[in-house]
């Protein structure tokens, strides 16, 4: 298996499930209202429904710098509040986020193996760096709204 395959099986099994550190990204989104996601957190700490919308933008910030664009996030831009918090626009945010990951899984499966030790672009980490920072950020955030849903149960 080439470390491309390897790579977009980690992002597949640590969003959707079979992942070695415990419940993925999809399994701990099961059961979470719209209600429990827009919750606020205790300490001020960003909610579920924040937490879903700040991995969906990096998802789809990581797909885009694998295309090419070279535009880096300006502070505070990948954190975002949901105006809407009806269990619709919920259903979306969740629905946008697999659809963000699938998108990034198969951008990833377009890469030539040499390009994983390539910057991602110009200044940047290597393209190898910023999937396995992705990786890394679904178990992180997975674990994150574990702690929240618990702590509403």
């Amino acid at each position: 298996m080439s470390e491309v395959h390897r790579i977009v099986k980690q992002l597949q099994r640590t969003f959707q499930g079979r992942a070695f550190h415990g419940p993925a990204v999809e399994e701990v989104l099961e059961g979470v209202t719209a209600k429990m996601a827009s919750a606020r957190s205790p300490g001020g700490a960003h909610n579920i429904w924040q937490i879903v919308l700040h991995m969906t933008y990096w998802q789809d910030t990581a797909r885009r710098w694998l295309q090419g664009d070279t535009r880096r996030p300006r502070p505070g831009e990948d954190w975002t509040t949901p105006q809407d918090t009806s269990e619709g626009a919920w259903g979306r945010a969740i629905a946008d986020l697999s659809h963000a990951n699938e998108l990034l899984r198969d951008e990833v499966m377009l890469l030539d193996e040499p390009r994983l030790e390539e910057p991602i672009f110009e200044g940047m980490v290597r393209v190898e760096t910023v999937l396995r920072g992705i990786v890394q950020h679904n178990v992180y955030h997975s674990g994150q709204i574990s702690l929240l849903k618990k702590m509403q149960s």
